[in-house]
């Protein structure tokens, strides 16, 4: 197989800025904007890179979501002209449920959303949140917002 026949994959650990969507997105545009000039087709960021995983309750408020989502489409049109893919993790309202999401961002689009069906256990075990599975095999876990007593 020639060299011509792979891809080059960055793997990128940001400095993050917690519950602050906005900051975060410029952070991983300054990364995506060197793995581009470094030969990368491929940057994948962590899961809720644009909040940080530890915001905890925080999720549940609207505010933190809504901004994620507003960052993520600033984050889409600020790379389009970049020759690579962004995989970007970040909180998703979706349905009735609220996901640990991953979005695919080429060509000043998001094009696709992967969410997650992992729990989002380690950022609120202490909340006791209660989990239900989903019958759709793309959207298995949706995390509700009823909370016990902490």
């Amino acid at each position: 197989m020639a060299m011509e026949d792979f891809y080059k994959i960055a793997v990128a650990t940001p400095a993050l800025h917690l519950g602050d969507p906005d900051a975060n997105a410029g952070e991983l545009l300054r990364m995506a904007e060197v793995a581009a000039e470094k030969g990368a087709a491929v940057i994948a960021f962590p899961e809720l890179s644009l909040t940080g995983y530890t915001c905890g309750d925080l999720f549940f408020r609207s505010d933190l979501v809504s901004e994620a989502a507003t960052a993520l489409a600033d984050f889409a049109h600020r790379t389009k002209d970049l020759p690579l893919v962004s995989i970007v993790g970040f909180p998703e309202r979706w349905g009735d449920g609220l996901y640990n999401s991953a979005a695919v961002v080429a060509g000043g689009e998001v094009v696709g959303i992967v969410r997650s069906d992992l729990r989002l256990q380690r950022a609120f075990d202490r909340l006791n949140l209660i989990f239900r599975e989903t019958d759709d095999l793309y959207n298995r876990s949706v995390v509700t917002e009823e909370l016990t007593e902490l």
